[in-house]
């Protein structure tokens, strides 16, 4: 339910292409830590400091080195973690 509310949240409100509602759902892509940030549109695996153990743009690109997520997010690190650990509303989803 979760998988085909954000696939259609980026489709309608974020221009991503329609093709994109039909991406299956991966079960062992979900795990605790997870988030989406849909300002970015990276999915951001990270740990509980908020530094970035894997990223990638979108659901289907290939995994970002840890050289680009380093230029992305200096430090390694997840800007938006504090507003997250503070449960304050963001431009995100958590999984």
């Amino acid at each position: 339910l979760v998988h085909r509310a954000l696939l259609s949240f980026m489709v309608d409100n974020k221009g991503y292409p329609a093709a994109l509602k039909e991406v299956a759902f991966e079960p062992g892509f979900c795990l605790k830590g997870l988030v989406f940030d849909t300002e970015t549109g990276d999915v951001l695996k990270i740990d509980e400091h908020g530094a970035i153990c894997r990223a990638r743009h979108g659901f289907a690109a290939p995994f970002l080195t840890q050289e680009q997520v380093k230029a992305k997010y200096p430090g390694g690190l997840w800007p938006k973690f504090q507003k997250m650990v503070n449960r304050e509303r963001g431009d995100f989803f958590l999984f």
